[in-house]
């Protein structure tokens, strides 16, 4: 999309932060960051959320588990998740079981920890939260 159409589409958005638009018209002739800003105010929150903790580092990610540890949290549950979501004893597993799991995972730790993070009703609220301020 050129310059010209991702300014107009932008004007016609209703919350674009004003340092990030000086920031992406900075960077012309490449658009890439204009083109973001557009995206990230089209997509979902669920896609935004993903796209923030994405950016994050494992550390980030765990001091966002963190927060959370002392409380029982409800976690969805999906096929996608089974290896990270049962225990040998039968009972549901507590969310700290569930963060060593996705950490321990041999493949892919990262998306593992992002996923438990985004199914936690709790953790989302108040990432998106503190994204927002």
């Amino acid at each position: 999309m050129s310059p010209s159409n991702l300014l107009k589409e932008i004007e016609n958005l209703p919350h674009i932060d004003e340092e990030a638009l000086v920031a992406a018209m900075e960077q012309l002739p490449n658009t890439d960051e204009l083109a973001r800003l557009v995206f990230e105010e089209h997509c979902s929150q669920d896609n935004k959320l993903l796209i923030h903790l994405q950016a994050l580092s494992m550390l980030e990610l765990k001091q966002i588990a963190d927060k959370f540890r002392p409380v029982s949290l409800p976690v969805t549950i999906d096929e996608t998740q089974s290896e990270i979501t049962s225990c040998n004893d039968g009972t549901a597993p507590t969310f700290e079981e569930k963060f060593a799991r996705a950490l321990n995972h041999p493949h892919d730790p990262r998306n593992k920890v992002i996923a438990l993070l985004m199914s936690t009703e709790r953790i989302r609220k108040s990432v998106l939260e503190s994204d927002e301020q």
